[in-house]
């Protein structure tokens, strides 16, 4: 509730504390203050955070609080919805205000205090008597008279600097003090157009002409810029651009402005002039139109519409149809992907589309960019595609969603706290909104597909690929019979090899997918059975046998790989199972000629390396491409004429009731990679389960069959979507801590709940991780809106009340609603 001079305000504050806080409104503040708006507050002894203002009144209970120490906005940050957008997830996923903020936010706009140093010796001379390292401090601080702890640690090379810092105040040479300062350098952006007196008058235009006819260079550009324009349909360009285009230097464009034919702007990184919606020239098949038709009319009934199109039907297409009459109703579009790694490509296309629209938003940009969307977004016409924490941008006018590969796992967030669904939470935001939304995919989960098919959302299908290309041919090769025939010493059948001797012979580039990246998953003794083994993790240590390293892939704990065993002194080390790089090595064995090279976290840990590695595929300059599911989704590579899975079962077997269903959609994924264009693709998938029935429905490329399967799998059993899940998680350095403390609340849940409701306590299939023991609680909650509040609740009471007792204190309890 908002008053007129409020005295008092409820604030989130960026931590993992429950609840929010009250503080005083100092009178300078009250006519100024707003919901919405960011805060510097003090909290506990010393600490200032930004904090942001979600209510405002005129009394409180609280006997003595802290005043507002300054306003960091104008206007509001957050609008209504999007308050209501986090209070909705902090409930929804059992987690506080705080960590919401935390997630949501960029870390330039929650700035809290940090110590810094301050030099008190008033000359430049250092006391003879000082350490190496008070030597360093001083030193430094008589270049820059400040210093942060974290600058002195960096300048140190030590993290134990509080002693050395504490003995210079006591020699008062240093003081130390709580800085709070929050970051204004905004790039500012420059924008220059024809005057606009010159556009309205072509007399005048023609008299320019005359004025600069000697200068050739400022011809060609004010000629550039009038048929650029026309061809964009905007007048305003961004100056940096134009530049590059027209092929003229910065004083050129300089001097046009000077003498006033053209005309500038300067704003802040992401600002847009106020610029016409683009025209796009998108052609939509017949089929493609019938599907937009569909959708529309389930977005106006529900909402929400699900577009379910196979590999290359051209689903891309209609998004961009979308985003244009999103566009020209003054709108704003939030295009969702699950991975940054897909975003470079998808961006490049769109930019032809939406060249002055387009921004990117995920891990990969600064902070201080993100910020600027922020801001950005608030009034701007602009067109986000982004990672899931776009979700957290507060648009001022979003009118459209679009979640391509909705099914991913990747929209799922599983660590920090909120563990929240991009999808679901998608779809809340715009209930609360009133957007619409777009999901699509060629392999749609479970849930969002059973939503369609019982008509809570709209729903239309692409069943054939863009054009006359086909959807390639599929072959299952029984690992039973072909290991009689492959050659020695190599995971690939006879089948698989002559495919691709063939492809490469007709210069056609190949995907190999295997989910697990490095050598061998596991090094074993053959004397003794000994097997290298995480210290931290209940796993094994995964070869690297380019790095020479052991490591977890868990904790990240390294090892150098032994020449013999630590156990019997053995030598002879067995390397058991399959990972990208064994894959690339025995390929460039057979295909000495041919280039490889490899996509998965060890080659392209970072964006710049996952996008020239595309770039390299896409250009022909690679034969083949061994990857894990980087390579499986949303990307467009005409020259692929075959996809090779050496060994799907590794994805078939997990103990996991959704195993079936990623199994299917991941096949599918990366087969949908080969032949995208005219001539048919194929996929070869070699499997010792030619029987089982996802391979079957594979083969048949049989989705439908595949879900009703399923389906009826879940509802016989009792699990989503059929009901909700939370997965309890509790973690501890002792197990019989841990085992002690899982059982006393589950047994406080059934004796709350039920027994039918409550599975475990279990441990997990990795029951030690970084050296904590984990045991997992499982909850079922029929879908009743008021009974899953009310688990929630006492769920988070239980968990309080085990903290309560001594013992349990300090186990780690984490609560993930709807686990993936």
């Amino acid at each position: 509730m908002e008053f007129n001079n409020p005295l008092f305000a409820e604030i989130i504050l960026p931590l993992g504390v429950a609840g929010k806080f009250t503080y005083f409104i100092p009178e300078q503040f009250r006519d100024s203050i707003q919901l919405g708006m960011r805060v510097e507050v003090s909290f506990g002894r010393k600490k200032h955070y930004t904090g942001i203002v979600v209510a405002l009144f005129q009394s409180t209970n609280q006997t003595k609080t802290k005043p507002i120490l300054s306003l960091l906005d104008e206007h509001s940050l957050l609008d209504a919805t999007h308050l209501q957008f986090w209070e909705w997830m902090s409930e929804y996923y059992m987690c506080t205000p705080g960590e919401v903020m935390n997630a949501a936010m960029p870390a330039v706009l929650k700035v809290e205090s940090q110590q810094k140093v301050l030099r008190l010796l008033e000359t430049s001379e250092i006391p003879v008597e000082c350490s190496d390292a008070e030597y360093l401090i001083l030193e430094a601080l008589d270049i820059k008279n400040q210093l942060t702890i974290q600058e002195i640690q960096s300048l140190l090379q030590e993290e134990r600097i509080i002693p050395i810092i504490q003995k210079m105040i006591e020699k008062n040479w240093i003081s130390l003090f709580d800085s709070f300062e929050e970051s204004k350098s905004f790039k500012k952006v420059r924008w220059i157009q024809l005057n606009r007196k010159l556009q309205e008058d072509e007399n005048k235009l023609n008299e320019i002409f005359l004025q600069i006819q000697k200068s050739k260079l400022q011809t060609r550009a004010v000629l550039f810029y009038l048929k650029s324009s026309e061809k964009r349909n905007q007048n305003w360009i961004r100056a940096i651009a134009f530049q590059n285009d027209a092929k003229v230097s910065k004083s050129i464009i300089d001097k046009l402005v000077h003498i006033e034919i053209f005309e500038e702007k300067l704003l802040d990184i992401f600002e847009i002039p106020n610029i016409s919606s683009p025209e796009t020239n998108i052609v939509l098949s017949e089929e493609q139109e019938l599907a937009y038709s569909k959708l529309k009319v389930g977005m106006m009934q529900y909402g929400a519409s699900l577009l379910h199109g196979v590999t290359g039907s051209g689903k891309t297409a209609i998004y961009i149809k979308a985003i244009q009459e999103a566009l020209n109703q003054g709108q704003q579009v939030l295009y969702l992907l699950p991975e940054i790694a897909l975003t470079s490509q998808l961006f490049k296309r769109l930019k032809t589309y939406f060249p002055e629209h387009l921004i990117e938003y995920h891990s990969g940009i600064s902070d201080l960019k993100k910020a600027g969307v922020w801001r950005a977004a608030r009034h701007q016409n602009i067109v986000v595609l982004g990672a899931r924490s776009s979700l957290f941008i507060p648009f001022g006018n979003l009118g459209l969603i679009i979640l391509d590969e909705e099914h991913d796992g990747s929209f799922k967030q599983s660590e920090p706290a909120p563990r929240y669904s991009a999808r679901d939470a998608a779809l809340k935001l715009c209930r609360i909104s009133g957007a619409k939304m777009i999901m699509g995919s060629a392999t749609p989960s479970i849930e969002s597909f059973m939503l369609a098919q019982s008509q809570k959302i709209g729903f239309a299908q692409l069943l054939t690929r863009f054009g006359s290309t086909a959807l390639p041919e599929l072959k299952m090769v029984s690992l039973r019979e072909s290991n009689n025939t492959a050659p020695f010493h190599t995971h690939f059948s006879g089948v698989m090899l002559d495919s691709m001797r063939s492809h490469l012979e007709k210069k056609s580039q190949i995907i190999v997918f295997k989910n697990r990246r490095g050598y061998a998953p596991v090094l074993k003794c053959v004397n003794c059975n000994w097997e290298a083994m995480c210290d931290r993790c209940d796993i094994h240590l995964t070869l690297h046998k380019i790095q020479h390293k052991l490591k977890c892939h868990i904790c990240n704990l390294q090892r150098p790989i032994p020449s013999k065993c630590p156990q019997c002194n053995n030598s002879t080390l067995l390397e058991k199972g399959l990972g990208t790089e064994k894959i690339a090595e025995e390929l460039q064995d057979i295909f000495p000629s041919a280039v490889i090279q490899r996509m998965d976290l060890e080659n392209a840990r970072t964006r710049k390396k996952q996008q020239e590695i595309f770039s390299e595929f896409e250009a022909g300059e690679i034969d083949i491409l061994v990857g894990t599911q980087m390579i499986s989704k949303g990307l467009d590579f005409e020259k692929v004429g075959l996809v090779a899975i050496p060994d799907m079962d590794q994805l078939l077997h997990y103990p996991d009731f959704r195993a079936n269903e990623r199994a299917f959609q991941l096949i599918t994924q990366v087969s949908g990679r080969s032949g995208r264009r005219e001539i048919q693709g194929q996929v070869i998938v070699q499997t010792y389960s030619l029987n089982h029935p996802v391979v079957i429905d594979l083969q048949k490329s049989d989705f439908e069959t595949f879900y009703k399967r399923e389906i009826a799998e879940r509802q016989k059993f009792n699990y989503p979507p059929f009901v909700r899940l939370i997965k309890l998680e509790l973690l501890h350095r002792q197990v019989t801590v841990v085992e002690l403390a899982a059982q006393n609340l589950a047994n406080a849940l059934i004796k709350e709940f039920g027994k039918m409701r409550i599975l475990g306590p279990a441990e997990p299939v990795i029951g030690r991780v970084n050296n904590l023991f984990v045991r997992e609680i499982l909850i079922k909650i029929e879908r009743n809106k008021e009974m899953i509040e009310h688990i929630k609740k006492q769920t988070q009471l239980e968990i309080a009340r085990l903290h309560s007792q001594g013992g349990f204190s300090s186990v780690r309890v984490i609560c993930d609603v709807d686990p993936q």
